[in-house]
Parts: structure tokens; sequence; C-alpha cells
């Protein structure tokens, strides 16, 4: 499903508009159903079609009810939620909510 090479992605670029670092990337990657990388004849490294990764992360979304900003789940709530998460990236968002450190629309 490789579309144009405008939008293939390095890994820094994906990084960059996923908002995640390196190290919760390289997780990502150990999910069996992550897109397959790219070898672009001339380029260094490995490129990501962008379509591909937008569409992995479509698949692996929770489904959880819309949280109020600044109001925090039940423990039981985070703790369901926390077992559901396939992600690290997915944790580390459930958690930011707990805190009530995170303020964007769910």
């Amino acid at each position: 499903m490789l579309g144009s090479l405008n939008e293939l992605l390095t890994t820094e670029e994906v990084c960059s508009k996923l908002k995640i670092k390196r190290t919760t990337f390289d997780n990502m990657k150990k999910d069996t159903e992550f897109p397959t990388p790219y070898r672009v004849t001339g380029l260094k490294g490995y490129r990501y079609s962008e379509s591909e990764i937008l569409i992995w992360l479509q698949s692996r979304k929770v489904k959880t009810k819309k949280v109020t900003p600044n109001i925090k789940p039940s423990m039981q709530k985070r703790n369901s939620l926390l077992t559901n998460a396939k992600t690290d990236a997915e944790k580390k968002i459930i958690l930011m909510l707990n805190r009530g450190s995170f303020h964007g629309a769910a």
C-alpha cells in the first residue's frame, strides 16, 4: 500500500508528527501489525508510509468515554483503561489524564 514518495517519512519525522520519543516509536514497531518500513534507493535509513501509520494507529485506538478536562477518572476506571491500553503511548496518555495534566479535548 505504498503511496507517493512525498508521504514517506523518516523515523525522526514520524516521531515529530506523532509527538513521541524515539523509544516510544521503537516500542510501537514491536507490534507485529506495525507497517513495514521501506528502503528508498539513494536515501539513508528506512522510510515509513504516513498513511499506513495513520491507519495502524486508528486500528489501535482504545474506546473510552469522553473525560471532562480537570476531572480525574476513578482508580477503577483508570486501571481498566491501563489494562486495555495496547501501547506505552496510550498508557502515558491515560496516566496524564488521571493526573489532570492533559488539557486537550478527548
